[in-house]
């Protein structure tokens, strides 16, 4: 059995690499930071809402944010978390092929807010014993 942190860094280790951190100029975060910063860059956010299915399987939902300022015109930067998007699910996708965790992509949204960003959700369901 996995604690949804032990998953968080799973996933982490995953991204944190070259390829996907070369097109960030923030960073990759684990939880929820304290401080408005992340909206401010190209920046990746992991965070669990963690359930429980039976006594042997654990099925984590871990969210996958990737976050980018807004263009100029205020609409969202559709190229840059398209671009970032798909190097996050390519490498999840290798990391699954390589049975390190099995790995649904749920589904992913790119979603407004008032912080003059946007960022695109990418939601995983994770299934550890």
């Amino acid at each position: 059995m996995k604690t949804p942190i032990s998953v968080m860094d799973s996933i982490y280790q995953i991204l944190n690499v070259s390829e996907i951190t070369s097109l960030l100029d923030g960073g990759i975060y684990r939880g929820f930071p304290f401080n408005n910063t992340l909206f401010e860059k190209k920046n990746i956010l992991i965070n669990s809402l963690n359930t429980t299915n039976g006594d042997y399987i654990h099925e984590h939902i871990i969210n996958v944010n990737v976050f980018a300022p807004d263009l100029p015109n205020g609409q969202a930067d559709e190229d840059t978390l398209n671009t970032i998007g798909n190097a996050v699910i390519a490498k999840l996708e290798e990391a699954n092929s390589k049975n390190y965790i099995q790995i649904i992509i749920v589904s992913n949204a790119i979603i407004i807010d008032d912080n003059n960003n946007s960022y695109l959700n990418i939601r995983l369901e994770i299934i550890t014993e």
